[in-house]
């Protein structure tokens, strides 16, 4: 799930927080090495929603700045 600080208009930030997402995603299948192969993923960009700190701030803009991985355990 990737997300931004909210500079720039709504569309640019919604691609580039799922290209951040994205990039996450290529580098955790590569370092696997083929061992996440039977594993599905799923890439979310999210841009400037849900911001985890204030977009006020150089540090709050830094933190929203983010990609988070979220895991589902689908037994059943």
């Amino acid at each position: 799930m990737g997300f931004t600080d909210s500079v720039g208009n709504f569309g640019s930030n919604l691609r580039l927080s799922f290209d951040r997402a994205g990039a996450v995603m290529e580098e955790i299948q590569s370092a696997a090495g083929g061992r996440l192969n039977n594993i599905d993923f799923e890439v979310v960009g999210f841009g400037e929603i849900a911001p985890s700190a204030c977009n006020e701030s150089y540090a709050g803009k830094a933190i929203n700045r983010r990609v988070e991985v979220w895991l589902a355990n689908e037994q059943g």
